[in-house]
């Protein structure tokens, strides 16, 4: 894949909760929040205040209406 299509941001790891099979994650960049959902796997988990990039497809872009 062309990976000058993707959408990538580099963001820092605010929250993190276990939840069983999976993890949430709350992460930062340039004042936006973003609210990650990862499987659990034998990679080691991402703590608070570890920096990490945020790759996603277009296709997976959701808009949404800002607050009123």
């Amino acid at each position: 894949a062309d990976g000058s299509r993707e959408n990538r941001v580099t963001a820092k790891i605010v929250t993190s909760v276990y939840a069983g099979t999976a993890l949430t994650y709350t992460a930062t960049f340039d004042g936006l929040t973003f609210k990650i959902f990862a499987q659990n796997s034998d990679a080691r988990p991402y703590a608070v205040g570890d920096t990490v990039d945020l790759v996603w497809s277009p296709s997976h872009t959701v808009p949404l209406e800002p607050a009123a």
